[in-house]
């Protein structure tokens, strides 16, 4: 499609008109509506995006996407309480079987916690997003596809209501969540929330270091609903002058101290942001290995417990490890009160002289290490 073509390439005025040109022909295509909007928005146009959506609900009533994507639009341009009923009639009418959307359920509530407007409807929505994905994660856990899918949604959910929470400034339960998230996700934007709540709690020290980390962190965005996508130039370039401010703001400096990189006593060097951020993924088994080979693994990972352990694919002589891999201690944290089940990849790696080393796998790393045999 010509339009679509044009918004990969970037040229936007065309896929504007050629969005125009087809919901002309077609008044009631939905994803030419949203499409053009989101294309309109993009380009500082949200008057017209929001034309364009009161247009397009009009023409299909009811339709889940069309009314969030109007309440959305009505939040942005500062009309909230139209855009509550338009978000609330979109969750309501969603004819999933499943139950609700967890990714609409989490987008309205972010919106909403940025928006810092209508925070007990945004905890509804991001309470029952995460609620959703609690249950959807027993039932997916049994299968390294459905689960490791499952694995990318948790990061953006718990950030979201962690998000919220402080926004109504409870701190304590804040942190709960946002630390879960960034555990799991170490995400550029759960690491900046998260060392906002920890200011608040007067944790200082340790928020000063999370917003070194988070500058190291991921760019991929959180919100784009289980597909990890890398930010562009600007979006990245804002998400760090944002997180530079808060730690000016808490420390008085512009710019973290350069790292230095000296011999420690004990013989260790000093860690760079992203050596601690590869170390907090690393697993520790003990010199104990008898073989040489690399695997990967999949581990299925519940509020203090293992679950279970799948081999995946790898050297054959590292299957015996599972049962090693399955009273390791995983880098996983849940927030209170969780029923989910996290399934994680971990990548093995043992060699007779220095045993073995685990690295547990960024969520959405769908990309195979090792090669299949």
């Amino acid at each position: 499609m010509a339009a679509t073509y044009s918004s990969i390439v970037g040229h936007i005025d065309e896929a504007i008109h050629d969005w125009t040109k087809l919901l002309k022909v077609d008044p009631k295509n939905r994803e030419a509506a949203l499409k053009l909007s989101s294309t309109l928005t993009a380009s500082g146009r949200s008057s017209d995006a929001l034309s364009v959506l009161e247009d397009a609900v009009k023409q299909s009533p009811g339709s889940p996407s069309l009314e969030l994507a109007l309440g959305q639009a009505y939040v942005k341009s500062g009309e909230a309480e139209k855009g509550i009923s338009h978000m609330t009639q979109g969750m309501k009418d969603d004819i999933d079987p499943r139950g609700p959307d967890p990714g609409m359920l989490n987008d309205a509530a972010y919106l909403l916690a940025t928006a810092k407007t209508h925070l007990e409807e945004a905890k509804g929505f991001a309470e029952k997003a995460v609620a959703v994905l609690d249950a959807r994660s027993i039932d997916a856990s049994g299968s390294d596809e459905d689960g490791l899918l499952i694995c990318t949604e948790f990061p953006a959910a718990w950030d979201t209501l962690g998000w919220v929470y402080f926004q109504m400034g409870d701190f304590n339960r804040a942190e709960s969540y946002l630390r879960a998230a960034w555990v799991l996700g170490q995400n550029a934007i759960s690491g900046d929330h998260l060392a906002q709540a920890l200011e608040k709690l007067g944790k200082k020290k340790e928020a000063e270091n999370l917003y070194v980390l988070a500058l190291s962190a991921s760019s991929v965005r959180t919100t784009t609903w289980g597909v990890p996508v890398m930010d562009p130039p600007s979006a990245y370039q804002e998400r760090r002058k944002q997180i530079l401010s808060h730690y000016e703001h808490l420390t008085g400096r512009a710019y973290p101290p350069p790292v230095s990189i000296n011999r420690l006593p004990n013989g260790e060097w000093t860690k760079t942001p992203s050596d601690q951020l590869r170390d907090a993924r690393s697993v520790k088994l003990g010199n104990t290995s008898s073989v040489n080979g690399s695997a990967e693994f999949s581990v299925v990972i519940a509020p203090g417990k293992v679950e279970s352990v799948r081999y995946r694919y790898g050297d054959d002589q590292m299957k015996p490890m599972m049962e090693q891999l399955s009273t390791a201690h995983y880098p996983m944290l849940f927030p209170a009160g969780s029923g989910a089940r996290i399934v994680r990849r971990v990548l093995l790696m043992c060699s007779t002289s220095s045993g073995c080393s685990v690295e547990v796998l960024p969520p959405g790393l769908m990309t195979n290490i090792l090669s299949r045999n």
